[in-house]
């Protein structure tokens, strides 16, 4: 991740993510230079909503975009996005998760796993394990240069399990 981010990590320890762009509570990005210097991207969605976000300003209560690198060496858990109408499953003040991802760098056994396989049950996936997940999610080998999308407004779920895949944009 050091090669991609160009600059040195904190430690020897492998670090799965890195949020580069963030609007989020626990990790407010902030203005680098020039008179907002600081500033976080919430303060200046506050001030100037159109000049970050141009006429979608109305649309969005918070920066919509979370922009980070993931390294992946190990499976991930899976992930259920909801769409925005299933209010019930996302907490509060939150919207529906869609994900583009850009593959920076993938090796020949890499998979993304994203949605199910025809004739899927509940009971499938209460008992999903690492040998099951062939069987019952789709998936394919991601390539360099490679751009997915997984839009959770669309659906009423999506999944992502990923074993292998290093650099891929989340």
């Amino acid at each position: 991740m050091a090669h991609w981010l160009g600059t040195p990590l904190p430690s020897k320890e492998p670090i799965g993510e890195a949020w580069l762009l963030s609007d989020r509570d626990e990790h407010p990005s902030r203005v680098a230079d020039g008179p907002l210097k600081g500033c976080t991207i919430a303060q200046f969605m506050e001030q100037s909503p159109e000049l970050i976000l141009g006429k979608l300003a109305g649309r969005f209560r918070r920066f919509p975009l979370l922009l980070k690198f993931l390294d992946v060496d190990k499976m991930l858990s899976v992930q259920v996005h909801p769409p925005d109408n299933k209010a019930g499953q996302i907490l509060e003040g939150e919207t529906g998760k869609t994900e583009g991802w850009v593959i920076l760098e993938a090796r020949p056994e890499s998979r993304i796993y994203a949605g199910l396989k025809p004739g899927t049950a509940a009971a499938d996936l209460r008992a999903l394990s690492q040998e099951t997940a062939d069987k019952y999610l789709a998936s394919f080998t991601p390539q360099h240069g490679q751009a997915v999308l997984i839009e959770g407004r669309r659906r009423s779920f999506s999944w992502r399990w990923r074993r292998g895949v290093r650099g891929s944009g989340k």
